[in-house]
């Protein structure tokens, strides 16, 4: 049986294995964000060390010496921008921060009702469950970024003169 010591080695062991080298320990960059061992640095850490990795295989390949493998960089980009994101709530607080300074300088009424009323609905924005899988569209909107939403861009840029 382990004792306490030698059970916080064997946890810190089995994150410090993941970082070094994470590619052996992740699939895909993504699998790093979503690791209950590793902490915030961690997933920096791994995410730093895939990211070299990805660039010594690009540089590789363009040296002619390609390893068959699709470079992930992007998707290593995309996880490292993702972990520095700053959550949904803090965002709001942010904006409603910055609107709650603006209530307090000298304006007009329309613009007192007008900052007032942005601040009640993301004020009741930010107090709603969130919605999984991210946000909904309404009914004949297409998602942002979906091939729906493209076709539908390339649609209206072919109707532009």
């Amino acid at each position: 049986m382990l004792d306490f010591e030698e059970h916080q080695m064997a946890n810190d062991t089995s994150a410090q294995s993941k970082t070094k080298p994470p590619a052996s320990s992740f699939k895909k960059p993504s699998d790093v964000l979503t690791d209950p061992k590793l902490s915030k640095a961690g997933k920096k850490e791994a995410l730093k060390s895939l990211e070299q990795d990805e660039r010594q295989m690009s540089a590789a390949a363009n040296e002619g010496m390609i390893g068959g493998e699709p470079n992930k960089l992007d998707e290593v980009l995309a996880a490292k921008d993702t972990l520095e994101q700053r959550s949904a709530d803090s965002a709001y607080g942010v904006v409603l921060n910055d609107l709650h300074a603006k209530l307090k300088t000298e304006l007009t009424m329309a613009e007192r009702n007008a900052i007032q009323s942005a601040y009640t609905a993301l004020d009741t924005l930010r107090k709603m469950p969130a919605v999984p899988g991210g946000m909904e569209s309404s009914p004949g909107v297409p998602q942002p970024g979906s091939e729906a939403e493209i076709e539908e861009e390339i649609a209206r840029e072919k109707l532009d003169p």
